[in-house]
């Protein structure tokens, strides 16, 4: 007897598919965050010294931007190179140091174009730092560093947080980042000390030439 196979997302109906929920439930409710952030940045006039709500209309304006085009099938806006990666985070981890105690510095040493696909990569990567630096660690600074090395890549993520365990890092997001690491034939090191936590992503140079696009 024939076992049915599971129907694909592309072909079930469009009100149960992830791209439609996206597109008629997700994105809608972001618009109205995003309009109601652009109106309050402008009741608090062009003097305001409060960067917060400019850097949250930007981000929920890319949110709005990133879920469209998934909703429709296409990859979220990615960076092409380690300089582009750099300044996607530098808004988003300014908002968090604005809504937080915790200090994130961005630092970065080199430059070279990279796969789209290794750019998500590399802003997951960052992103999955530092939610381990302030849930686990309860952190007060995280530095981030690129370096473009001749041979390697590698995001170095250090924090100050007083973690319990130097296995907490070692949670299904770093599995995740391992995961994502091991496409691109590198690797995903944490180690910890009472200083705090280091988590590096080393990716090798050749597998990033590879997979490059051509010009």
């Amino acid at each position: 007897m024939a076992i049915a196979e599971p129907t694909p997302e592309s072909a079930q109906p469009d009100d149960v598919s992830i791209g439609r929920q996206l597109h008629d439930i997700v994105v809608p409710q972001l618009f109205v965050l995003t309009t109601g952030l652009t109106a309050l940045h402008r009741r608090e006039g062009p003097r305001s010294s409060d960067p917060l709500v400019a850097d949250l209309v930007e981000t929920a304006t890319k949110v709005v931007d990133d879920l469209r085009a998934i909703s429709r099938g296409e990859a979220a806006r990615s960076a092409d190179r380690v300089s582009a990666v750099m300044k996607r985070l530098e808004a988003e981890t300014r908002t968090v140091g604005q809504m937080t105690e915790c200090a994130v510095v961005l630092e970065r040493a080199g430059d070279a174009p990279i796969p789209p696909e290794l750019g998500l990569d590399l802003v997951a990567f960052a992103w999955e730092a530092i939610a381990n630096a302030l849930r686990h660690g309860n952190a007060r600074h995280v530095a981030i560093r690129f370096l473009v090395e001749d041979d390697r890549l590698v995001v170095r993520v250090c924090d100050d947080g007083a973690w319990r365990e130097p296995t907490d890092a070692w949670g299904s997001g770093i599995r995740g980042l391992e995961r994502r690491a091991a496409r691109w034939s590198g690797r995903v090191d944490v180690s910890g000390s009472p200083e705090g936590t280091r988590i590096e992503l080393c990716v090798p140079r050749s597998r990033i030439d590879q997979r490059l696009p051509p010009r």
